[in-house]
């Protein structure tokens, strides 16, 4: 949903809104002081998902209890925001279990929470005109969505150089603490681009589902990452359902040259082990030398940062999702030649040792990005 201002439900001055960017709620009633509402799953089929995302106001001072049929209010709270642009966890203090939360509005008060961190296209856009101004960033449109929306690539580094990273965000379209840790990894390559190679960047895979709040994975027929497929027992050449994915695989097989690491940032599960954790997708023993030479360095920049989410060698492999097979834009990267090629995944609320907050993606952006550099130097200089 794209317009600001929907009233979904109301009664006695307390009203819930949709409308804006990211926003998703179904079931939707308020009673008294308490609303009710679930997950939209929309067109996720008969899986079972967890992102929300809703605004209330209220006219007075009160206290309002949210509820939810399910368990999908994470450990730290909701995350909560005024403006729709800052967000922050408000708090286990504020639970009153896993299904229901409190909340003390002021007279007049509007105040955004969702179910973890969220992030759409105008925030990228405020980074992005952070940035921009340094000139280290090549920005350009990678293709229209069946919706008519622009979806950027961007480039760093030498773009005539025959060696390349590939990064990609948001092939679903909920797990948006992939994309706080990609501005980590764009701030810490464009401090020092590269100058013997170049990194390739699709921000957002699957914008209109971001645009609109969707879940995006598992969406039907196939959701994004599902996509890229190029033969089956019928045909020896599927073509792509998106226009974005198609328009990747056109974009990557025009580089030429080498890979010699491709990333795609997802977020797991909703919580639990492993999925509290940063982790790579599949299974300990599918993992490759290369893979594990990337891993060994990417600890140890992790390591380095104070304020960082932190990666660890030890279970940073894991199985839940795997790897999906040749559907997947690594299986893809994959046939392409990739050394490394893998899905990176950034927990939603992380541990209490290790939780998951902007500043913390941030670090953990910027030890990917080093990591990325020195990975690709060691590759190429051996």
């Amino acid at each position: 949903m794209d317009e600001d201002g929907t009233v979904a439900a109301a009664d006695a001055g307390l009203r819930v809104l949709l409308g804006y960017p990211g926003a998703n709620a179904t079931d939707l009633t308020v009673d008294g002081d308490t609303v009710n509402l679930a997950p939209d799953l929309r067109d996720a089929g008969d899986d079972w998902l967890f992102y929300w995302n809703v605004s209330i106001e209220s006219d007075e001072n009160r206290i309002v209890t949210v509820s939810f049929p399910e368990k999908v209010v994470g450990p730290w709270g909701p995350a909560v925001s005024q403006d729709c642009a800052q967000w922050s966890w408000l708090g286990a203090d504020a639970t009153v279990d896993r299904t229901a939360f409190r909340y003390e509005f002021g007279p007049g008060e509007r105040t955004f929470f969702a179910f973890s961190l969220p992030y759409v296209r105008q925030d990228f856009e405020r980074f992005w005109s952070a940035v921009d101004s340094q000139g280290q960033i090549e920005r350009s449109t990678l293709t229209t969505t069946e919706r008519g929306r622009t979806v950027p690539v961007l480039r760093i580094g030498d773009p005539g150089s025959d060696t390349h990273a590939v990064i990609t965000c948001r092939h679903h379209a909920c797990e948006s603490p992939a994309s706080l840790v990609l501005e980590g990894i764009l701030s810490k390559l464009a401090d020092r681009p590269p100058k013997s190679w170049c990194a390739h960047v699709v921000p957002f895979v699957d914008l209109d589902g971001v645009q609109r709040g969707d879940q995006g994975k598992q969406r039907l027929p196939h959701d994004h990452n599902r996509d890229y497929a190029e033969s089956n027992g019928v045909t020896d050449e599927i073509d792509p359902l998106y226009s974005t994915t198609s328009a990747i695989k056109r974009y990557v097989r025009s580089l030429g040259g080498t890979i010699p690491l491709g990333l795609d940032l997802h977020s797991p599960f909703k919580w639990g082990s492993p999925h509290d954790r940063v982790f790579f997708a599949g299974a300990p023993a599918g993992a490759t030398d290369a893979d594990r030479r990337f891993a060994r360095v990417l600890d140890d920049e992790s390591d380095d940062r104070a304020n960082s989410l932190c990666f660890r060698v030890a279970g940073g492999f894991a199985e839940p999702g795997g790897r999906g097979g040749g559907t997947t834009f690594t299986g893809f990267l994959d046939r392409q030649g990739a050394t490394v090629s893998r899905a990176l995944e950034v927990p939603y609320f992380g541990t209490q040792e290790n939780q998951t907050t902007p500043e913390r993606c941030w670090g953990l952006g910027s030890a990917v990005g080093q990591a990325v550099e020195r990975f690709i130097d060691d590759e190429t200089n051996d």
